[in-house]
């Protein structure tokens, strides 16, 4: 029997169950993917269906999912998306953890494997984009990455 490859972005399977799951992007996520947004971020600044759903066609981007396990609901809670032009140049286009799966590795395994996937592609430079008071972007920030403070908000304008 043939066994199904894996993605090469994903980091290898942990154990035991009630890890969350790290999973490519399926495009029957699309409106969890919506929901989540809407919860992680304020209006106005929070992305559109529509626009969420452009910036996963984009043949430039890839975009992976976490979901917890059965045993603790089996819904996705959190997401990347992440594009790498031709230029050399990564960029987070969001990363969205929910609210109670914060401060729980969610969003490290998130970037570490959007961050691999672009620095695979050829990308010199990951640029991500994050308002003053968020947490993550502190945290980003304090670990060495370039103080970027776009908000989202403003570069949606």
């Amino acid at each position: 029997m043939k066994q199904a490859q894996r993605d090469p972005d994903l980091p290898p399977r942990a154990k035991p169950s009630t890890v969350p799951r790290l999973r490519a992007y399926r495009a029957s996520d699309l409106d969890a993917l919506y929901q989540l947004d809407q919860v992680c971020f304020a209006p106005g600044v929070a992305y559109s269906r529509a626009e969420i759903a452009r910036y996963l066609r984009r043949p430039d981007s890839k975009s992976w999912v976490v979901e917890s396990t059965a045993e603790t609901g089996g819904e996705i809670v959190g997401f990347v998306i992440a594009s790498c032009d031709q230029r050399g140049q990564g960029h987070i286009i969001t990363l969205d953890v929910a609210p109670p799966w914060r401060r729980r590795a969610v969003g490290s395994m998130l970037m570490e494997t959007a961050e691999n996937w672009v620095r695979r592609n050829g990308a010199a430079a990951i640029f991500l984009e994050t308002a003053e008071d968020n947490l993550f972007g502190a945290v980003s920030r304090a670990s060495g990455a370039s103080k970027i403070t776009m908000a989202r908000a403003k570069r949606r304008g």
